[in-house]
């Protein structure tokens, strides 16, 4: 079977061979698989930043012992934000997706729980 698409202007004429376990793609630009690997870590990438991204605010607040600046209102967005990432990550079966925006999810909840504790 053929198939063809236009990727960036370009058309990519692709040969597809399906077997019980493999599916084998013939004419695939090599630059084409490159750009793909490429996208997926920068993918990754991004969302293990910004999963770690509220790491520093739930240690300064352990350390301080103190988060009454924290606005809870900032936190729930947030946090309906990233669950709803979750669950289109689930949708998707996209791990990267599901982990980082569920190590997310994890700190917002720490951060909400150490603002009342340390109220």
């Amino acid at each position: 079977m053929y198939s063809s698409a236009i990727n960036g202007g370009y058309e990519v004429k692709v040969r597809l061979v399906k077997s019980d376990f493999l599916i084998i793609m013939e004419g695939i630009n090599v630059n084409c698989m490159l750009l793909v690997i490429v996208d997926q870590v920068i993918g990754i990438v991004a969302g293990v930043l910004t999963g770690t991204s509220l790491l520093p605010q739930v240690i300064k607040i352990i350390k301080e012992k103190k988060a009454e600046d924290i606005s809870i209102p900032m936190l729930l967005l947030l946090l309906s934000g990233l669950s709803l990432w979750v669950y289109y990550g689930v949708l998707k079966d996209d791990w990267p997706i599901i982990i980082t925006n569920s190590f997310s999810v994890l700190c917002n909840i720490l951060i909400i729980i150490l603002k009342y504790r340390y109220k």
